[in-house]
């Protein structure tokens, strides 16, 4: 990625296509979505299946997108998606939302 922003720091706006996106991990898509970010932003909050009762959760947890980095797009971002992005495409989804807002 900071290849990437370093090569189109200085366009007018960027396109993120994630639309038919099946997923991956979500510590990528908060890496990635970093690359965007201003200020630390809550991306989401979760709680994680924790028994065999169907109401077996643990407590709420905060999500959170890091601050920018050094060399972080700064210009206008469309992001792009579809219901075909599920599972770690739309935690980025959420993520990008956090970052850019």
């Amino acid at each position: 990625m900071a290849r990437v922003t370093a090569e189109l720091g200085d366009t007018r706006g960027m396109i993120v296509d994630v639309r038919a996106n099946e997923g991956g991990w979500d510590v990528v898509s908060l890496e990635n979505a970093a690359w965007f970010a201003g200020d630390r932003s809550l991306a989401w909050t979760e709680r994680r299946r924790d028994g065999l009762a169907h109401d077996d959760f643990t407590p709420w947890t905060s999500v959170f997108v890091d601050a920018a980095r050094p060399g972080a797009y700064a210009g206008p971002v469309v992001l792009l998606t579809s219901g075909g992005t599920f599972s770690a495409g739309d935690t980025f989804v959420l993520a990008m939302r956090a970052a850019i807002a």
